[in-house]
């Protein structure tokens, strides 16, 4: 209980001096945008689920700021208000992240989540998920290879490597555990066969170019 108290004050502590920075800034309402949208990619992301709270709690101090510098103090007050109401949203789903542990997915459930991730083109949350599935000793399935994912085009290279090897890892644990399931699944491809490279002669990925700045959104 101490530590969760303790996360919980280091939150509310973070979010806060995130918006005393903001509104320090020269240029608050410019800045105050900008953290916005980076807030809101992580949280798109699947980093924490409420911190769509913090993304609308920024864009409504943006507001504020706007309605200020309009000359319109009872806006800037209602934009304020509502800003509030946003980070005591986000403390609140900090509280329940905190002190209520979500349950433990199946194998099962958590292999067709996997599945239904990278048909989305939810990388992020897909690479969390094979991470989690690697250390598991009962996955039943493998998983179709990544190139037969319609939006796995659009990854950069390296992107598209990295959880290309974290398939293939899960996909090898199963056949490790019992060589009868070695026979292959639709999309699956051979171990001799080979992912990116192969393919990426044939049809280069649209941004193989690009430096890589992590997982694709």
């Amino acid at each position: 209980m101490a530590e969760s108290n303790e996360r919980e004050r280091a939150a509310r502590e973070s979010v806060h001096s995130l918006i005393s920075h903001c509104m320090d800034s020269p240029r608050p309402v410019l800045t105050l945008s900008r953290a916005c949208s980076k807030v809101s990619y992580l949280a798109g992301d699947g980093v924490r689920d409420n911190l769509f709270h913090v993304a609308s709690a920024l864009n409504e101090q943006k507001h504020a700021a706007l309605m200020k510098g309009l000359g319109d103090p009872g806006a800037s007050r209602q934009h304020s208000n509502a800003c509030v109401q946003e980070l005591l949203s986000f403390m609140r789903g900090v509280r329940r992240e905190l002190h209520n542990p979500p349950e433990v997915l199946p194998t099962a459930a958590l292999t067709e989540r996997i599945q239904r991730n990278l048909q989305n083109g939810q990388w992020v949350r897909a690479e969390k998920d094979l991470g989690d599935l690697a250390t598991r000793s009962d996955q039943q399935s493998r998983l179709p290879r990544l190139d037969t994912y319609s939006r796995s085009e659009l990854l950069r290279v390296e992107t598209f490597e990295h959880l290309d090897k974290l398939i293939e890892h899960c996909n090898g644990k199963v056949r490790a555990i019992d060589p009868s399931r070695d026979a292959p699944v639709p999309g699956e491809r051979s171990s001799a066969e080979p992912s990116l490279h192969g393919r990426a002669s044939a049809a280069p990925l649209p941004r193989h170019a690009q430096p890589s700045r992590g997982l694709d959104r």
